[in-house]
């Protein structure tokens, strides 16, 4: 769930964020619930290197599955 990313992001928790990224939690979704938020995470320095990773390695891979019309299971 976006909770646990959160918190992983407001501790530094850069490995554990980043596990739940590659179990398949969606980056962008995540971001947008973040921004609802009254007190969004501050941890600019995580989030740009989550936003890093998602960018150039996640996201890719996601968007390949769905375009070959493979069903992954998301785990939010």
């Amino acid at each position: 769930n976006y909770a646990a990313l959160s918190t992983c992001i407001d501790i530094g928790n850069v490995e554990a964020a980043e596990l739940l990224l590659q179990q398949g939690m969606d980056f962008d979704g995540y971001t947008a619930w973040d921004q609802g938020r009254t007190h969004p995470s501050e941890s600019q320095e995580v989030v740009a290197a989550l936003q890093d990773l998602w960018e150039s390695e996640l996201k890719p891979d996601i968007q390949a599955l769905e375009a070959s019309g493979s069903k992954m299971q998301m785990n939010l």
